[in-house]
């Protein structure tokens, strides 16, 4: 058996599908080391039950103000000691936002010549980086450098890891993704249960959906004060605001200033997206944010975004669009574009229904971490 540990920050809801496809790969045994949750964040770990070996390690924690939001660093005191239990072959670290204990992983790699891969965005095109960043990567690049092999949320991701100066071969791409088949399920099975075509039309009504945390760097702002300039030219439109956070009460304020109450709904955090995702017609995502985008796709709902954390330059090809610098004029300008040409709108939904025969789905996700694993120990 090959033991592979991965050191994550907390054992986050979106990563438990990928954890578990990788302990039932014959030959692997996986075991999850985590921390404890930054209350009141979104850095916070799953509460159901999980079907892998993980370790919750005691936790201290670190948190600041950056010039790009929040950081959330902790720190496992007993981490060393609790990976020579396990004594993994392969240990799987997520990148700078787990540096301190990265760097334990690390020392731990060295010491006892086992192999070490990093898990990370890589870097943000077009973001400028803290005075925090900047100086951790001062000794962080060495440490990213002398890991043997690297896995990038997305191609844009996996180049940094190049320029870096890791060998192409030893760099990996998984692209951020959702559960894609649980969704895909849950989606048949919505539209069985309520008598709808799948995949779905062109919605009557033109609706806007965004997905995600209603904090920092999510621009939510913007694209609220964007949708009030669009509607004087889609008097019709309408959006959905679908998650929760810190900004949400300044954000409802926004809108009630607006005088957009009856356009703009906040439905909360869902779980269950079908019924917000089925009668969409575009998805817009303004700031940062990936996981939200194969979400949309596999609902067959074309995505508008900026740049985010690199992923949305592989998934959204000709199922959407990328504007590089978001303004006000710029985001109300593309919806408009977009929702006065029918046949325009029709094309995207149509890719973006082909999303579920990709090759961006969960499968070859874990895949890909497999092979990375099989590429260092060989």
């Amino acid at each position: 058996m090959i033991r592979v540990a991965i050191s994550y920050r907390v054992l986050q809801s979106w990563r438990v599908p990928v954890f578990q496809r990788l302990s039932e790969i014959k030959g692997i045994d996986l075991c999850v080391f985590y921390a404890d949750d930054f209350e009141g964040t979104k850095v916070k770990s799953y509460s159901g039950i999980v079907n892998f070996k993980t370790v919750k390690l005691p936790t201290k924690k670190i948190s600041f103000k950056t010039s790009n939001g929040h950081a959330y660093i902790p720190y496992n005191p007993n981490l060393y000691n609790k990976l020579d239990e396990f004594c993994p072959h392969v240990i799987i670290v997520e990148g700078a936002s787990n540096i301190l204990n990265n760097l334990v992983c690390f020392f731990y790699a060295k010491r006892k010549k086992c192999k070490i891969i990093q898990w990370g965005l890589g870097e943000l095109e077009g973001r400028k980086k803290s005075i925090h960043r900047r100086l951790a990567d001062v000794f962080f690049h060495t440490i990213e450098r002398q890991s043997d092999a690297a896995i990038a949320y997305s191609s844009y991701g996996a180049q940094y890891y190049k320029n870096l100066g890791l060998a192409e071969s030893s760099v990996f791409t998984a692209v951020n993704v959702i559960d894609t088949e649980k969704r895909i399920f849950e989606l048949k099975r919505y539209c069985n249960e309520n008598n709808l075509r799948y995949p779905s039309p062109v919605p009557i009504q033109n609706k806007l959906v965004f997905i995600g945390s209603l904090s920092e760097n999510k621009n939510i702002d913007l694209l609220i004060k964007s949708f009030k300039k669009a509607l004087e030219h889609l008097p019709n439109l309408t959006l959905d605001i679908i998650g929760d956070g810190p900004l949400r009460p300044s954000l409802e304020k926004l809108v009630d200033e607006l005088n957009l109450n009856s356009e703009i709904s906040f439905k909360g955090n869902q779980t269950f997206l079908s019924p917000y995702l089925y009668d969409a017609s575009l998805m817009v995502l303004p700031g940062l944010g990936g996981l939200a985008i194969s979400d949309s796709l596999i609902h067959g709902v074309p995505v508008l975004c900026g740049i985010g954390d690199g992923c949305e330059k592989d998934l959204v090809t000709n199922n959407g669009v990328i504007l590089k610098n978001i303004t006000l004029d710029s985001l109300c300008t593309e919806i408009v574009s977009i929702f006065s040409s029918p046949e325009r709108l029709e094309s995207l939904r149509k890719n973006a229904q082909n999303f579920e025969r990709s090759n961006f789905n969960i499968n070859n996700y874990v895949n890909v971490i497999h092979q990375a694993i099989t590429y260092v120990l060989d």
